[in-house]
């Protein structure tokens, strides 16, 4: 059973919570709007690509969780965008189009779902292939802090709280780091409780994922082909410097 089975129910409450999620989906959304033939990989419940496909574009989301995408779907019925989306359920690392795409991105971190180097550079030999030539591959990561990581190690924090038909609801996020291996493995506990406080559901979700550094996607880059376009330390497309927080990477084939 895929990690993100347990998620898929309350996963776009579970993102708010991420300070950078709102920037993400604006950036992604420019980038698509001058391109056809776009592939979204790691699209989950299609946070990202339904509101591209609100603007009238074609685009083929990709996930493994297969409980992730039938909320895509469904969120697709509801916009009555069902002609603008495909949907593949495939593992990210050796998907296969039937025809080459202009415009493939990996969104929202999602390249640290891939736990060791191996296992990123076979995706991005995989998205080479399957691009056109010319073609763009797009992603973005954090850039590891360990002093956060550090101070945040081991601690729950509330990610997102939300009140529905009288119901709190809590997703706290907590993470313990292997330094030496660049792995995380993460906990997403859910809390429900009624008005006087008292907690009637909990949930534990583990999962694990890695970081990457900037240095080491140089070193995938240059053994997969690719050439650089550009390289942004944020969302809004200010340059990569040694105090950005995050790498969002354009590639060309």
């Amino acid at each position: 059973m895929n990690e993100y089975t347990e998620i898929a129910e309350f996963y776009d409450e579970w993102s708010k919570g991420d300070p950078a999620a709102q920037e993400c989906i604006d950036f992604y959304v420019d980038m698509c709007y001058n391109e056809n033939d776009i592939v979204e990989l790691g699209v989950g419940t299609g946070r990202i690509a339904i509101e591209i496909a609100k603007k009238g574009k074609k685009i083929t989301g990709i996930d493994i969780c297969q409980e992730m995408l039938d909320k895509f779907y469904e969120k697709s019925i509801i916009w009555n965008i069902q002609d603008k989306i495909n949907i593949i359920c495939s593992d990210v690392k050796n998907f296969k189009l039937n025809n080459k795409a202009n415009l493939i991105t990996f969104p929202f971190r999602s390249i640290g779902h891939l736990l060791s180097l191996d296992e990123k550079e076979v995706l991005l030999k995989n998205v080479y292939l399957q691009l056109s030539d010319g073609g763009q591959f797009v992603f973005d990561h954090y850039i590891f802090n360990k002093s956060w990581a550090d101070q945040y190690n081991n601690i729950s924090r509330l990610m997102y709280f939300y009140e529905y038909e009288g119901v709190y609801n809590y997703i706290w996020d907590t993470y313990n780091y292997n330094y030496k291996y660049q792995l995380m493995n993460c906990f997403v506990t859910i809390e429900k409780s009624n008005q006087k406080g008292v907690i009637f559901f909990k949930k534990i979700i583990p999962f694990k994922f890695s970081w990457i550094y900037p240095e080491q996607v140089e070193n995938l880059i240059h053994k997969t082909g690719f050439k650089v376009i550009d390289v942004y330390g944020d969302f809004k497309g200010n340059p990569l410097t040694s105090s950005s927080d995050n790498q969002i990477w354009i590639l060309q084939k």
